[in-house]
């Protein structure tokens, strides 16, 4: 990964992430190499597209949504979060 974009994923982790989404063990990879290096970082809920990347996620020890079993679709995760964003706004008021 380039160290610009190796430095703005780091701004971006220590603004507060909320959600990140993987779809790929390599595309996890790179992420984590940057993650893994911020101290007492906010932890982002965190999507994979499917169980190959979900692995890789956990292999590691953290944790990730995978929508559905089998094929899952940037659609699909996108509704999910976009549902769960308008949950916790009807909760908030």
């Amino acid at each position: 990964m380039p160290l610009e974009n190796q430095e703005a994923l780091r701004r971006a982790i220590m603004n507060g992430l909320d959600r990140v989404i993987i779809t790929s063990p390599s595309i996890w990879h790179r992420f984590w190499e940057v993650f893994s290096t911020i101290k007492n970082p906010q932890v982002p809920t965190i999507y994979a597209i499917g169980p190959i990347t979900q692995k890789a996620i956990q292999a590691v020890g953290m944790d990730a949504k995978t929508p559905y079993v089998g094929h899952t679709t940037m659609k699909d995760i996108l509704t999910i979060i976009a549902s769960e964003i308008d949950t916790k706004k009807t909760y908030q008021g």
